[in-house]
């Protein structure tokens, strides 16, 4: 036999590959041409479910668990308060402003009030829409809606006495909203709620002031109140999306409950761990959204719309009718800021957290409480009945609900099922793979010597017949 041959020969009566000496080394031509098949068969089988399992890894499956973690305490969530009436009278009737102005209100806050009221006030003061800049345009909008002060935040408690001051202003589709436990510094919301049940967390109590109500009945908003969202401190409110109503006359116990939720990156899930936001705030997808949109007003503007995040220049009023709000209905329109997979602008956060709430009621105040706030706030009970309103705001268990979603086939598991599927039908470990790997290589090279040696050798037949004279006749 040729060098090859036995090179091969040795190979096969020394590789751990299962069935391959007894191929070629059994005493007969029936038993190899047996041994032959089995082998064969078996890498056809290997081969098959090796190639199963890689289809299987490539499709990026993901399973998804849910454990239930008990702790001593937990983190309070932010709570924003938003009154229904989004326009007091009292700052309507000091204030007029021009007609873009007032266009200008009726998209901050989306109320057709103005005109349907007819409203003509005094001119004690005035705000022309078109050079205001951004102090003035945040003093008008904040003067005409409602504000958290003494008189309106009759009572609160969490564990000690508050101020109005821990409660921080914010834009909402309500016009002046009121953030308790907000901010990005952990000193800003460092409270814990330690023991659990109704009373153990915020506690607050409302004075609506329902005589200052100006909006139209014709329109639709009948309601009186307060509307509230328990949410995340790195998360804006979503005060009209997710907010609950807490109506007069009523003691409202909010029960809080507390998931967090973490997202796989691409290609098993949509979250991107690079992703930051423009500002120091932990990344989420609803600032992520509105930094996009701010940025593509900005684009065709110059400008931001007062309430939007970032530090673009802000736009005034002027700014604001006459080109940030059709960009910004344009933008919605053609879907240019869009949330939620990994190729759109704003991905999911890889890691997200969530407080479902429900909430119950009862009458309030009873005939004892009201004797005491009657001595103490010379209230009558029908303006209690009418304006005042308590919220108990507390978790229910003190516990968090963890939603992972997790591959279901990792990478080691994935090594397990091709080493695994290669040993029950070959007999392969990794050492064997570089057994043949080693033969492949040998077999190659000296395949290419051979073919090397044979061109040389024609070349230099064919120079030789090309330099020899020629034969005479």
């Amino acid at each position: 036999p040729t060098d090859s041959a036995k090179e091969t020969i040795a190979f096969s009566s020394s590789t751990s590959l299962h069935g391959v000496a007894r191929a070629t080394s059994a005493q007969s031509r029936a038993q190899r041409a047996f041994w032959m098949m089995v082998v064969v068969a078996g890498v056809a089988m290997a081969g098959w479910q090796v190639a199963l399992r890689l289809a299987a890894y490539y499709a990026w499956p993901t399973s998804t668990s849910l454990t239930l973690h008990y702790v001593r305490d937990l983190s309070f969530p932010a709570v924003t308060f938003c009154n229904y009436n989004r326009i007091g009278s009292v700052a309507r009737n000091t204030c007029i402003i021009s007609f873009e102005g007032w266009t200008i209100l009726h998209d901050l806050i989306p109320l057709g009030l103005f005109v349907a009221n007819n409203f003509t006030p005094p001119i004690t003061q005035t705000y022309s829409a078109r050079n205001q800049d951004l102090s003035t345009t945040i003093l008008f909008v904040r003067r005409l809606n409602y504000a958290i002060r003494n008189k309106t935040l009759v009572s609160w408690f969490f564990r000690r006495h508050t101020t109005p001051q821990d409660f921080q202003h914010v834009f909402t589709e309500y016009g002046n909203c009121y953030t308790f436990n907000g901010g990005f510094s952990e000193e800003q919301r460092s409270l814990k709620q330690k023991t659990a049940g109704a009373g153990k967390g915020l506690q607050v109590l409302f004075d609506v002031q329902q005589w200052d109500y100006w909006e139209n009945p014709e329109l639709g908003f009948t309601g009186v109140g307060i509307r509230l969202v328990v949410h995340d401190p790195d998360e804006p409110p979503q005060v009209e999306a997710l907010g609950l109503s807490i109506g007069v006359g009523t003691q409202a116990y909010v029960s809080v409950q507390h998931t967090k939720s973490i997202n796989q990156q691409y290609p098993w899930g949509d979250c991107d761990p690079s992703k930051k936001l423009q500002s120091p705030a932990p990344y989420s997808m609803a600032r992520c959204l509105q930094e996009c949109e701010a940025d593509l007003v900005e684009r065709i503007c110059g400008c931001k719309p007062f309430n939007f995040p970032g530090d673009i220049k802000e736009c005034s009023l002027y700014q604001h009718y006459h080109c940030a709000r059709d960009a910004l209905v344009h933008i919605l329109a053609q879907g240019m800021c869009t949330g939620g997979s990994h190729l759109s602008q704003c991905p999911v956060p890889c890691l997200h957290k969530n407080f479902p709430s429900s909430v119950s009621y009862a009458t309030f105040p009873s005939l004892q409480a009201a004797q005491r706030y009657e001595r103490s706030l010379n209230y009558s009970l029908v303006y209690m009945r009418e304006n005042l309103l308590s919220i108990d705001v507390a978790y229910t268990d003190l516990n968090y609900a963890l939603i992972q979603q997790q591959k279901t086939l990792p990478e080691s598991v994935l090594l397990s099922d091709i080493g695994g599927q290669l040993g029950l039908f070959v007999g392969a470990s990794v050492i064997t793979i570089i057994e043949v790997l080693e033969f492949v290589a040998r077999s190659a090279a000296r395949a290419l010597n051979a073919a090397a040696s044979f061109l040389s050798n024609r070349a230099a037949t064919c120079t030789k017949a090309a330099l020899s004279p020629p034969v005479q006749g």
